[in-house]
């Protein structure tokens, strides 16, 4: 509905125009005034009509041109002809790149809702997929503070949920005494040594 109102009202100022146009001496340049016609196509947000605005309007004042009752000197006349073309299409043109900057901004933005409604769903099945174990799961980041946990790993450290120690140095908060009670250095922990290192390790 939007649409079609824009471009019966377009239709309607051509043809007023061009009325004009007809009544008016030659020496007027009235086809300046179809620029409202292409200004009005914008707002139909489809570059085509822009364009097929601007072709329409040219026609119209070529044809006011030849059916105008005779008046004004031929250069004068053909200038102001060459003038209005010439407003017509600059109008055109850059309403025609703009539409087409803003779509192109709309596409992205479109496209960056999809990856990040994408990136939701792919967290949540990890999510699901990870609380769904009964094994205790974390990350950890290159400083060794937790990342990620399921609700299996926050149950065996006594938490309520992971986001309790979420953020939290893993080392210390688990891995900072031995088993028989003497102090366990970071540098000698094989989780630390195997994210610093970037090599595998494995403890029994």
């Amino acid at each position: 509905p939007h649409t079609k109102f824009l471009l019966s009202s377009a239709c309607v100022a051509a043809c007023a125009i061009f009325l004009l146009d007809l009544v008016i001496q030659l020496g007027v340049a009235m086809g300046v005034f179809y620029v409202v016609v292409v200004w009005l196509a914008y707002f139909t947000r489809v570059r085509r009509v822009i364009y097929g605005a601007a072709i329409a309007c040219s026609l119209l004042t070529m044809a006011g041109w030849a059916c105008s009752p005779e008046g004004g000197e031929f250069w004068h006349v053909l200038l102001n002809r060459m003038l209005a073309l010439f407003v017509i299409w600059l109008a055109a043109v850059l309403l025609g790149r703009t539409r087409g900057l803003l779509d192109e901004l709309e596409d992205r933005a479109r496209k960056a809702r999809g990856d990040a409604a994408a990136l939701r769903a792919r967290d949540e099945q990890i999510r699901s997929l990870l609380n769904s174990t009964a094994e205790g799961i974390y990350g950890l980041d290159l400083e060794g503070n937790c990342t990620f946990a399921n609700a299996a790993c926050a149950q065996l450290l006594g938490y309520d949920s992971p986001e309790e120690f979420l953020g939290l140095n893993i080392h210390e908060l688990i891995h900072r005494t031995r088993e028989n009670g003497d102090a366990y250095p970071i540098h000698e922990c094989r989780i630390y040594q195997a994210f610093r290192d970037g090599t595998a390790a494995h403890v029994d």
